[in-house]
Formats: C-alpha cells, sequence, structure tokens
C-alpha cells in the first residue's frame, strides 16, 4: 500500500519508542492512538509493544482482502497529517469468520501468528496470497480453513517458499499444507483484465465477467480488474478500456 510523504507521531498511555515514528514536521505530542484503528478497509489494534499491529476483523463483508504488510493510523491535524505506522504481526481469531462473499485475500509479508478460525466460513474463497517467506504459525485448531475448499483454493506463495508451507513434518505447515494446489508466485497471479484465467485478455473475459456479476460466480482469474478491492460494473469500463487500448 502506498504510504503517503507525512508525518508519523502518536501515543498510545505512554510514550512510544522514537524510532517508529517520522518526524515530518515536528511530532505533535497532543494525539492518541486509539484502541482501534481501520486502514484500507481492515480493523486492526496496535499490540502491547507499541510496535506493531494485529489485523482484528474486516470490516463489513468484502469480496478481496488485503492485511497489510504496514498499518499506518492517520490523522489530519491541519497543518500538517500525522500518524503511526504498525508492521502487522498478528491476526486476530475469526478475522473474517462467514464471510461467504470473500474471494481472495492476501496475507502480509509481516505476520508470524494468525488466530483460529480466520477464514471459518469463507465457502467462495478461491486464492490466498501470502506474501511470508516462512509461514505464519497458525492456531492448533481445524476451525482455521472450515469451510473452505482446499482442493480447488489456491495458496499461493513467494518464490522460494513451496518447501516451507508443503512440509509434511514442520509445525509452521500445518494446514497449510493441506491445500491441494500451492504455486509459487512473487508477483500477480494473473494478468489484469485476464478474468477467466485462460493467461490471454480477451472478449471471453468480458462474458467471464458478466458471468460473475450476474450469477455470483468465481472467477478462474482475477475479477477485480480495476484493483479496488470490489467486483463491480467499473470493472466492465476498465476491462473494455484494456481491450480497446
Amino acid at each position: 500500500m502506498k504510504v503517503f510523504a507525512t508525518a508519523f507521531l502518536l501515543l498510545l498511555s505512554t510514550a512510544l519508542p522514537a524510532q517508529a515514528v517520522r518526524h515530518l514536521p515536528p511530532p505533535r505530542h497532543d494525539v492518541e492512538v486509539p484502541a482501534t484503528f481501520t486502514f484500507n478497509g481492515v480493523e486492526y489494534r496496535p499490540n502491547d509493544d507499541g510496535l506493531t499491529a494485529t489485523a482484528v476483523k474486516a470490516v463489513g463483508t468484502p469480496v478481496n482482502v488485503t492485511i497489510a504488510d504496514t498499518a499506518s493510523y492517520l490523522i489530519d491535524m491541519g497543518d500538517a497529517t500525522y500518524g503511526w505506522d504498525f508492521p502487522v504481526t498478528h491476526v486476530n481469531t475469526w478475522f473474517c469468520r462467514n464471510n461467504t462473499s470473500l474471494r481472495t485475500i492476501t496475507l502480509g509479508k509481516n505476520l508470524s501468528v494468525i488466530g483460529g478460525g480466520f477464514l471459518r466460513g469463507c465457502s467462495s474463497l478461491s486464492r490466498i496470497y501470502c506474501r511470508m517467506t516462512e509461514p505464519a504459525i497458525l492456531a492448533n485448531t481445524s476451525y482455521n480453513f472450515r469451510d473452505v475448499n482446499t482442493e480447488t483454493c489456491t495458496l499461493i506463495v513467494p518464490v522460494g517458499s513451496l518447501a516451507s508451507y508443503s512440509d509434511p513434518d514442520s509445525r509452521e505447515a500445518m494446514y497449510w499444507r493441506d491445500f491441494t494446489h500451492i504455486i509459487e508466485s512473487n508477483g500477480p497471479l494473473f494478468e489484469q483484465g485476464d478474468v477467466n484465467g485462460d493467461g490471454i485478455v480477451s472478449g471471453a473475459d468480458v462474458t467471464a465477467l458478466y458471468n460473475v456479476l450476474l450469477d455470483d460466480a468465481v472467477p478462474d482469474g482475477d475479477g477485480d480488474v480495476n484493483g479496488d478491492g470490489v467486483i463491480s460494473g467499473a470493472d466492465v469500463t476498465t476491462l473494455y478500456n484494456i481491450l480497446l487500448n
């Protein structure tokens, strides 16, 4: 996520370590970080260390969710924008529970621990993008991916990480290795506009996108053509522009 060139400062109940602050312009000492804050469609909570954060829950019932590498709490103080950057290291229990609209989720590269049942009931999930080079430790419960079809949902992991996620004996790979399809990729899995996942962008993708919108079908490729986190009519316009240009 793009972070604007802004200054970052906020206090918890006590002063936070200076190394977490971006000082431009000079910091303000009259602003306090709330118990939770929302950043790009996800609610976060600062951890007890005052330096990192936990992804608490997705806001609403989104189709696509991204847990940020770093969540920023920003506040406009009139003379400048101030805030605080928190690397996201944990995911809360029941993070996206029973969101049957969810199609894809991206997990930030700083995650190390994920709470139980974080994707329970997400029965439409088709892709999980893991940016962690080593798998985050999942709670020892079968609820983590309950109702997620691990035979059809694809797990995408960084290049060079396949062995770590599929290791039959490691504690870290527990539950991750249950996915039938684990693919290595450091970039987007599909070209922009490749809704049907056939490797090319063509008129067939328009038909596939209409099927997604009209019949609530799950795209085989990337239905969120304009990258705004929602599959909607705006994606049809973007797709037409790609084909015409």
